[in-house]
């Protein structure tokens, strides 16, 4: 399944405003008045035990269209995940696109874009602190050599989107691992690898700093550990990762690397799971690899994010696949080797937009989880398609 992008015929009329240059870092202040503090996950086990609530059933409620109204533009974008610093909450986005109030001419576009969470009760709500009245500006930085070439040839431009939730590390340090796609044109692209953001909380200058070291931390030649989904589980981070190449995203793979020691390549393991063996070399992958796979999947997958639920005793990966048919799906487990139970079923049908189907589907772990049991009620966020937009779209999905 591919996304219909923002941007499309606009792209000579906003050329102009949108290449800007930018570092490797990029400093963002988000103020004081945003925190939101939320429990943190309750357990944090190889081996949780007998899982429970494992039926499975599910109600859900429509919020509507997620966007700050009280910003100078009109703001659209796609994809996205959620990251909470030091009590800040906010979200990540994809492709975004600024216009004019009542204006459909793009007039300010970034490669991607965050927005601060302002109520965990009111998720339609946000705040914009990478659209000011002057410029939309990428929340992850490009470097020097990728901004030089969009600035020669925006067309071919590359891109980093997000699909995932991002990595705690501290109460002020966090990981993400985003797609870096290079276009061939303006509507043409592909997938050539991830590459890690680090962001970092100035509690006395009340910023978010996001950087960036290389270009790609993983390549095509492997698997892009990271940048589906990941756990912290006992001191180390479980990175899944997609078979784009051979199995159409029916597998996952899985690498994992001790927190202290994440930015350093020589640090990660990676696991086969037909020979339970971790080895300290990544796999060079000219073939599907199923047997190897920690989920040999039976159904594509899109987007997804896994979590500790405290409701069910295991870790959740609930998902969006990518057959295009608008449901949301759930696997379990009391391992982050797995095996990986529930037959992927369906636990929540979205609603079509006119534009056609819904992509990007991933929940939250910040929300709704001091009421109640963590993971019993989940905050939903999938990319809608209008007549003539794409925006984030709210959910609440209930386990019974």
């Amino acid at each position: 399944m591919t996304s219909v992008r923002l941007f499309s015929i606009f792209f000579a009329l906003a050329l102009a405003a949108i290449v800007h240059a930018q570092a490797s870092t990029t400093f963002l202040r988000v103020g004081t008045d945003y925190a939101l503090p939320f429990r943190n996950p309750v357990s944090a086990v190889d081996n949780l035990g007998t899982a429970v609530h494992t039926d499975f059933t599910m109600s859900g409620a429509r919020y509507g269209q997620m966007l700050d109204s009280s910003n100078y533009w009109s703001i659209y974008r796609d994809g996205g995940g959620t990251c909470s610093l030091h009590n800040r909450t906010f979200w990540v986005y994809c492709d975004t696109s600024a216009y004019q109030k009542g204006s459909t001419t793009v007039s300010r576009f970034a490669s991607n874009s965050a927005a601060l969470v302002v109520n965990y009760n009111q998720p339609t709500v946000l705040k914009d602190f990478t659209a000011t009245e002057s410029s939309v500006s990428e929340f992850v930085p490009f470097l020097p050599s990728e901004l030089a070439d969009n600035n020669a040839n925006y067309n071919q431009r590359w891109a980093l989107w997000a699909y995932s939730n991002c990595i705690p590390i501290s109460d002020t340090v966090a990981a993400q691992y985003w797609q870096v796609m290079k276009f061939s044109s303006s509507t043409s692209r592909s997938l050539v690898g991830n590459t890690l953001a680090m962001y970092s909380y100035g509690t006395y200058s009340n910023s978010i700093i996001v950087s960036r070291d290389t270009h790609l931390f993983f390549d095509m030649n492997t698997y892009l550990y990271g940048t589906f989904s990941s756990l912290v589980v006992n001191g180390y981070i479980y990175l899944y990762a997609l078979d784009y190449t051979y199995s159409d995203r029916m597998d996952i793979h899985v690498a994992r690397v001790s927190v202290n020691g994440f930015r350093y390549k020589s640090n990660y393991q990676y696991y086969d799971a037909g020979a339970k063996t971790w080895s300290t070399t990544p796999p060079v992958v000219t073939a599907r690899r199923r047997s190897a796979a920690v989920i040999p999947g039976t159904i594509g997958f899109y987007s997804g994010a896994m979590f500790y639920s405290e409701y069910h005793n295991a870790y959740l990966l609930v998902f969006m696949s990518n057959w295009a048919d608008n449901k949301i799906r759930v696997l379990y487990s009391a391992s982050p080797l797995g095996p990986w139970l529930g037959n992927n079923k369906i636990i929540y049908s979205t609603v079509q937009g006119p534009g056609g189907i819904n992509y990007g589907g991933i929940v939250s772990p910040f929300y709704f989880n001091t009421a109640y049991p963590q993971g019993k009620n989940l905050m939903l966020m999938y990319s809608y398609r209008d007549t003539r937009f794409v925006y984030p779209f709210a959910c609440i999905i209930r386990f019974a």
